[in-house]
């Protein structure tokens, strides 16, 4: 499927989402409306009863969305980085000789691995993109490695993070 094909999809995804959304918010209201309404006994607890059901329902709504939004992301990195080829990729060394960083050129984005040299173990991963057609510049200093991510400079810590080596364990 071609890239204009996947764009295509996922904005009328976007679309139908956004019109779920707002019929569910629509109904919402109605119904809210409708119960305060219902009888003038007791309005202010009804309208302090939809206040909190409304406030806990929309927490767990943006917690969901940051959960799928998360899933999502990871899921498109860990399908990019599925695509990598051994013939894509430049190696360098750290100067200690104790880690060596493999970036691996994918298009428009970039994968850097770095790995123990010795037992070469995965310890660390960042995906990021790049519009400069020149190789990726890498600056190893004693205790971290710097990259070019775009305009600035990105950072894997050495030795690496507990958390960098845990997502370099996932696919």
């Amino acid at each position: 499927m071609s890239a204009a094909a996947d764009e295509a999809g996922i904005g009328m995804l976007v679309l139908i989402a956004t019109f779920i959304a707002i019929c569910i918010l629509a109904v919402s209201i109605t119904r809210s409306v409708s119960f305060i309404l219902s009888s003038r006994d007791g309005r202010n607890e009804r309208v302090n009863q939809i206040v909190k059901v409304s406030v806990r329902r929309t927490i767990v709504g943006i917690c969901a969305l940051a959960a799928l939004a998360s899933a999502w992301t990871y899921w498109e990195g860990a399908r990019l980085r599925a695509l990598v080829k051994p013939t894509d990729c430049d190696n360098a060394q750290s100067a200690d000789g104790r880690y060596t960083a493999r970036v691996c050129y994918l298009g428009s984005r970039i994968v850097l691995r770095l790995y123990e040299r010795q037992s070469q173990q995965l310890l660390a991963e960042r995906t990021y993109g790049s519009s400069a057609d020149d190789p990726v510049r890498l600056y190893w200093k004693p205790d971290e490695l710097r990259y070019e991510d775009g305009a600035d400079l990105g950072t894997i810590h050495l030795p690496p993070s507990l958390y960098d080596r845990l997502l370099a364990k996932l696919p």
